[in-house]
């Protein structure tokens, strides 16, 4: 808990405000509401150009606000998930507009520590703030040291309250981002997952590169997203359908289970999760695609392995694949090529 609760305290005029605005009255009852609604004012906050503040201790604790507001975060355990990651993304690009600043999760989650109220835990073991965590930036390492972080009880608890979280969440819009409330009004209906599935395949449309940096070694938040993200991205973009046979299966929990986003040049060596590496293939057709029992040509057409005992009736030579229904998502000719070269022997 963050020192100790003086009752009666009336906090700044601005917070006295707020409570007001949110229409309650203070009193002795108020005293941890109001105690959280100062140390909300009051994050530490490293500095950037012309005296800039970080903004992303505020964002993270408005996006964990918001999840929890819409059902999607219910129990004080809060881990580095692609839901938690997107959330975050969504809101920072809602309410940061100073390009200064990179859009890093790490940070903020693991510095939350150094504010008395968010601690960091392995098991049942609290982790210390060191210097080797706290320099890290890789989500997936950060996930290696980190199991979970979580809320003092007793603000947990207040946050289970909507007026509470309106309450904080008006603390922290006035302080950090009086600006940009409507920007973040704008953003409330929107699903974190499906934004950043939209976004992805929008980057689709930047020149593709042949390899990045494995996961781990990351530092990028969408690098991170990308991988996590992929099978869907890629099922969302084949419309749920293998591009070679179009089997499909209505009921979406089957059809996760018998449609694989399978990737053209291989994960372990490039590890690229780029939409335009990636093609929706049934599990036969993968194993095929793997095994180069077929290639696609730069006409997008199926090329038969002259080696490979293929009945007509699994891959016939010269038929047009189905093309993803975004054309910027279109399998990239460098990868086509590669598959084709090191797959076809």
């Amino acid at each position: 808990m963050v020192g100790s609760i003086v009752y009666g305290w009336r906090g700044s005029g601005a917070i006295t405000g707020i409570f007001k605005a949110c229409g309650v009255m203070q009193s002795m009852d108020n005293g941890p509401i109001e105690q959280y609604s100062r140390a909300f004012a009051e994050l530490k906050r490293a500095s950037g150009k012309g005296g800039a503040k970080a903004p992303h201790k505020p964002v993270l604790l408005l996006t964990i606000l918001a999840e929890i507001e819409f059902g999607r975060l219910d129990q004080n355990r809060i881990e580095l998930t692609e839901e938690l990651i997107s959330a975050f993304h969504l809101m920072w690009q809602a309410l940061v507009t100073d390009t200064q600043w990179v859009p890093q999760i790490v940070m903020p989650f693991i510095r939350l520590a150094s504010e008395g109220f968010w601690h960091l835990r392995q098991g049942n073991t609290e982790l210390e703030r060191t210097e080797l965590i706290q320099n890290e930036k890789s989500v997936v390492r950060t996930q290696r040291a980190i199991e979970y972080a979580r809320f003092d009880p007793q603000l947990w608890q207040l946050m289970m309250n909507h007026l509470n979280r309106k309450i904080l969440k008006q603390v922290l819009v006035d302080t950090y981002f009086v600006e940009r409330r409507d920007a973040l009004e704008a953003v409330s209906n929107v699903v974190p997952v499906d934004s950043q599935i939209e976004r992805l395949i929008e980057l689709a449309a930047t020149p593709f590169r042949r390899s990045v940096k494995p996961l781990e070694k990351s530092e990028d938040d969408m690098v991170y997203l990308r991988n996590r993200l992929f099978p869907k991205v890629i099922k969302n973009i084949y419309r749920a359908e293998c591009a070679v046979c179009g089997i499909t299966v209505n009921d979406s929990r089957s059809n996760y289970v018998v449609l694989d986003a399978a990737h053209i040049m291989d994960y372990s060596v490039f590890h690229n999760d780029d939409p335009r590496n990636g093609i929706a293939l049934c599990k036969n057709h993968h194993a095929g695609f793997d095994s180069g029992c077929f290639s696609i040509s730069a006409e997008y057409r199926l090329i038969v392995n002259a080696k490979a005992r293929v009945p007509v009736e699994y891959a016939k030579q010269g038929t047009p694949i189905r093309m993803p229904e975004v054309h910027t998502c279109a399998p990239a000719q460098d990868a086509l090529a590669w598959h084709r070269n090191h797959k076809l022997r």
